[in-house]
């Protein structure tokens, strides 16, 4: 059997019951976020799943979810809802400083004209960021510490490509709270905006005694980091980061207040991917890893489940509420069970 676990303040299910495909939500309805119209906006807590209507019927192909949701359907159609419409694509950013905050947030899916092909979508702290097919970087939204990646002002509004290093291709993007990530077609990371401590090792592409660049806490637009090759995916959480190589392995790095590096409660913070010891001295292989505020969770080769980090709501879902420091395999009670998503908040 296969099964998506979700920790999330607004939740998404895809009912699979029938053709087509429709979304249904449940949780904290603020800015519109559920995609179920003004009276759920009212009512402040959806506890009851309800369907999000004006998808007009087509399949879901990509859900995001972060303060507000994003959807790609099988058509190419980006929609968005819980944050505004970006006013164009390529429009020039410059902002109204004296208004520069105020929004009309979606409370229902609006769709977001383009001009490209989405392959995939990602949304933060109300930052929306978006792949095209042709693997070009677009993003909008809250901008104060560079979290769109763009050299504007702190707020844009428009749909803005970012500046990547010459020849580079994005294939994945992951937001949190104030930064953004990206895997590239040839396995590099790049990353963004508020970094996890006063510096952020980058790498370097040639400069003389090949010595990392120390940039600083907050990255405007996308740099390479030092990072093991062959990347293929990459989550966001509160202040801390996460990656898995083609060979299985998972990496993290940022803050560890509170364990969710996944190294032990009592490691400091670091600033550079670092791997997760007790997950390689078991050869343990990840197929894809989640990141929330202060957890983390994953699913290994075998179809388990690993979390650990912040679980004093029980998040972690290990049947206690005490931090866990390190990955710990999460007991379903159903034989067979091969869990192929995860989703953390």
């Amino acid at each position: 059997s296969q099964l998506a676990i979700v920790f999330l303040r607004h939740t998404p299910l895809v009912d699979v019951t029938g053709q087509p495909l429709r979304l249904w939500t449940w949780g904290l309805a603020e800015d519109g976020r559920l995609g179920r119209g003004p009276d759920s906006v009212e009512r402040g807590v959806c506890a009851e799943a309800g369907a999000v209507e004006g998808l007009d019927g087509d399949d879901l192909a990509v859900v995001a979810l972060g303060s507000h949701t994003a959807v790609v359907t099988a058509k190419d159609r980006l929609f968005v809802w819980g944050t505004f419409v970006a006013e164009g694509v390529g429009v020039d950013a410059a902002e109204d400083e004296s208004n520069q905050n105020a929004v009309d947030c979606a409370v229902e899916p609006a769709q977001q004209s383009l001009d490209f092909v989405p392959h995939e979508v990602a949304c933060g702290r109300f930052v929306t960021a978006v792949v095209s097919a042709e693997g070009r970087l677009f993003a909008w939204g809250p901008n104060d510490s560079h979290q769109c990646g763009v050299r504007r002002a702190a707020m844009v509004r428009s749909m803005t490509e970012l500046e990547l290093p010459a020849q580079t291709a994005v294939m994945h993007v992951a937001l949190g709270e104030f930064h953004g990530l990206a895997v590239t077609a040839a396995g590099e990371v790049l990353a963004w905006g508020m970094g996890q401590g006063p510096e952020v090792s980058t790498a370097n592409r040639g400069e003389i005694g090949g010595l990392p660049v120390r940039d600083a806490m907050n990255q405007a637009v996308p740099r390479i980091i030092e990072a093991p090759p062959c990347v293929r995916e990459v989550a966001a959480g509160a202040y801390f980061s996460g990656l898995v190589t083609t060979d299985g392995r998972l990496w993290t790095w940022g803050d560890n207040d509170r364990g969710q590096l996944g190294h032990g409660i009592n490691l400091p913070s670091i600033f550079r991917p670092r791997l997760i010891a007790s997950l390689a001295a078991r050869d343990a292989r990840i197929m894809t890893v989640s990141l929330g505020g202060f957890h983390g969770a994953a699913v290994d080769e075998e179809g388990a489940v690993l979390t650990w980090g912040d679980n004093k709501r029980g998040q972690c879902g290990q049947g206690e509420c005490a931090t866990i420091a390190e990955p710990m395999l999460v007991d379903f009670s159903f034989p067979g069970l091969r869990c192929t998503a995860i989703s953390c908040g």
